[in-house]
């Protein structure tokens, strides 16, 4: 009897790659700093949670000349937020995203006028503990944040999960690995054959461990 296949998981390094950020700004229904400082958590560093209404930006604004967001269809913007393009948004809402919200932001020009097409808010917040450290390479403990694991940048990065990883939600984020999102096969061939691309959005197959 064949042993059964181990499942293909994959992960990117879009939230350290500089080139998938842009010269977008957002703002607030109340802009003050401490909420800034709220929603830039909840996108950097999530708590498994929702984002609340209150820390949902009204509107999306390009902070220079051009057109940023132009054949982009995941973007980081001011703070670390995550935007992304209705084609990006209608592979996504097929699939588990368990807490994940998607929400859409209207983009806006510097006289406030609403500029065409639809824009997402996307707030990554679906968490499982994946990583198996010890057979992973390229990582580190990380000393400074309440984060066990982060990207070393020394040798070529190669992470290691969990066979179970592949079931539940199709795309989360490793609440002891900093700077990586992770998705099932099943999303990562949904987004492959739609044609969604973007720079810093390559997809790399993490080792399951048998």
């Amino acid at each position: 009897m064949m042993a059964e296949a181990l499942p293909k998981v994959w992960n990117t390094r879009f939230p350290s790659d500089s080139r998938a950020s842009v010269g977008v700004d957002y703002r607030l229904m109340d802009n003050d700093l401490s909420n800034r400082v709220l929603v830039s958590n909840a996108f950097n560093y999530p708590d498994g949670k929702p984002l609340r209404s209150t820390l949902v930006p009204e509107f999306i604004f390009a902070k220079v000349p051009g057109d940023p967001l132009k054949a982009r269809n995941w973007v980081r913007i001011c703070d670390g937020l995550y935007v992304i393009s209705q084609s990006f948004r209608n592979v996504l809402v097929n699939f588990d995203l368990g807490t994940t919200q998607i929400i859409e932001v209207p983009l806006v020009d510097r006289q406030g006028v609403r500029q065409p097409g639809h824009w997402y808010l996307f707030h990554i917040s679906a968490l499982k503990s994946c990583l198996v450290p010890e057979q992973s390479r390229g990582i580190k403990q990380n000393e400074f944040v309440d984060v066990d694991w982060e990207p070393s940048w020394s040798i070529e990065e190669l992470l290691a999960v969990n066979p179970a990883s592949s079931e539940g939600v199709d795309l989360w984020i490793d609440p002891h690995m900093s700077r990586r999102i992770f998705l099932s096969d099943r999303l990562k061939s949904a987004i492959t054959d739609a044609g969604v691309r973007s720079r810093g959005m390559a997809m790399h197959r993490c080792f399951v461990v048998p």
